[in-house]
Formats: structure tokens, C-alpha cells, sequence
């Protein structure tokens, strides 16, 4: 994230009280406004503010930018793994649920849980090899943080 795309201090306080007035009154307008062509016109009329405003302090950048800062990304076997062990939980929770709900017989709901809690078990063990090795696991940084350790 290029922190040169965000606003001054000072800019940034005048586009966030914008954006706070457009709010309120976008409440008042809902509350106290009762013709609907009126109520329609101020609404899309605030939400164009709304939506600029927003735009202009970076807020939505900073909403959908949900990759970490690249030194934040060194471990990647780690998070691999991570994302795994998470996969095996969602799915023993969607089997004990499909097995309260009768979708599933529960015999094999169980048998195939404690599959999962076994890979789990492993899992657990390779996490806790991967812990502080940086990179794909040959020594190797991923290129993204190499850029940005030259930058450092």
C-alpha cells in the first residue's frame, strides 16, 4: 500500500467531517423525509458523497486490500500448513453438523472425524517444523519480500 496515495492531515480531517455530515444526514433524511421521489433524490445525492468521500480518504483501498505487508508473508510453509489445519476444522465441524441434522449416518460422521483429528494430529506436528522457516522451505525468500528487504 503506497501511503503517498493517502491524504494530508489536514485534508484527510476536512474529507472525514464530509463524510460524517453525509452520514447524519443521510439518517435525518430516512428519518424525517416522508415523499419518496425527495427522499430518493437526497439519498443517491448523499451516497455519491459518501462513496467519494470514502474513496478520497482511501478508506475503500484500505477495506479491500486484505494482503499483508510483504515481510508479513515470509513464512509461507507455516501459513500453507496453517490454511490446511484450518480446512480439516471447517470440515469436522460441517460433519458433526451434518450428522446432528441426520444428513450424515453417525458412524461415519465419527469414523471420519477421527480421520481428520489424525491428519490434524500431523498437521500439528509439520507446524510446528515449518515455525520460523522463511520461504517455500529451500532457503529461498518469496520474491515479493526480497523486493521489499532491498527496499528496506
Amino acid at each position: 500500500m503506497n501511503v503517498s496515495k493517502f491524504p494530508t492531515t489536514f485534508v484527510a480531517v476536512a474529507l472525514a467531517v464530509v463524510l460524517i455530515a453525509a452520514i447524519i444526514t443521510q439518517a435525518v433524511v430516512a428519518l424525517y423525509v416522508h415523499t419518496p421521489s425527495l427522499r430518493l433524490s437526497f439519498s443517491l445525492g448523499l451516497l455519491v458523497v459518501t462513496v467519494w468521500t470514502s474513496a478520497e480518504l482511501g478508506i475503500i483501498e484500505r477495506l479491500t486490500n486484505r494482503t499483508s505487508h510483504p515481510l508479513e508473508r515470509r513464512f509461507l510453509r507455516l501459513r500453507r500448513e496453517t490454511e490446511r489445519f484450518l480446512s480439516e476444522v471447517r470440515r469436522m465441524n460441517w460433519l458433526a453438523v451434518d450428522s446432528e441434522r441426520g444428513f450424515r449416518d453417525q458412524a461415519d460422521a465419527a469414523r471420519e472425524m477421527d480421520a481428520i483429528e489424525n491428519r490434524m494430529t500431523e498437521a500439528i506436528q509439520r507446524l510446528r517444523q515449518y515455525a520460523g522457516q522463511v520461504g517455500e522451505g529451500h532457503g529461498e525468500l518469496q520474491e515479493e519480500t526480497v523486493r521489499a528487504l532491498k527496499v528496506v
